[in-house]
Order: C-alpha cells, then structure tokens, then sequence
C-alpha cells in the first residue's frame, strides 16, 4: 500500500491512496481466485450497489472494464461534516487493487465533486493492473 498527500486541482487537500491485496483463505493469504470473487462480491455490494448508512451516502457506482471485473464509486462519508471519497476497485485473477482518493474534512470546505478528475483515478487502477503484469504475474 502507498499513500501520497495530495492537493487537488480546486485547491482541496487531501489523499490518494493506492493497495493491492490477496484475500485470506483458510490457509492464509492468497485463498485464490474464489476468494478474491468473494471478497469482491462483498465490497461491491456495499458501495457500488448503493449501499448507503448514516455513515457513507453514495452517490454514483457503476462498472468498469479494467481486469477481471472492477468499478468506479463517488460517496461522501462521515457522520456530521462528510467529506468526498472516490474509489476504484479491480479484481483480476486472485488479486485485488484499490484506488482511493480522499478529502481532508478538517477546514475543508466538504462536497469536492471527484468526478472531474474520474479519468486520472481509473488511469491510476489501469497502471497498478498492469504492474501486476509486469511483475510476473501471468
């Protein structure tokens, strides 16, 4: 996992946070391709199929074309100020990897509208696919 601190095209500051994973199986990590589906499956359903709580109100899911299976999520999230979080989300093969960028809630003005910089998030999601790649996993 790396994060960089980030200061956006508006002038908000914030972060871009960019992991990759294994799921756990019973054996530990990497449970394969199954788990990873299932792992998926789950973060799925609780952001892209609009899952929302008193904590995370989210406001555009949908699927893109990136490894195996993946989508792009806008919500904001917090209990009283909430603050803008725009992620990504790639399963290919048994590997998971997840893009987020963040506001900083703390004398922000909340509400930054990631969606004018969409491209440059999934660009970032495409290269750390194609990492994999490029290290070997084939």
């Amino acid at each position: 996992m790396c994060v960089w601190s980030a200061e956006f095209a508006n002038g908000t500051l914030g972060s871009l946070r960019v992991a990759y994973s294994l799921p756990w199986g019973d054996d530990g990590p990497n449970g394969g391709v199954e788990e990873a589906q299932r792992d998926f499956e789950e973060k799925r359903e609780s952001l892209a199929e609009g899952y929302s709580s008193a904590y995370r109100l989210v406001q555009e899911a949908r699927a893109l074309e990136i490894g195996d299976e993946s989508f792009v999520t806008h919500f904001l999230e917090g209990s009283e100020e909430q603050g803008s979080v725009a992620q990504v989300h790639v399963r290919d093969a048994e590997y998971l990897v997840e893009v987020t960028l963040r506001e900083v809630w703390e004398d922000q003005p909340s509400g930054v509208d990631f969606t004018l910089g969409e491209e440059v998030l999934i660009s970032i999601a495409e290269r750390a696919v194609d990492r994999l790649e490029d290290h070997g996993r084939d």
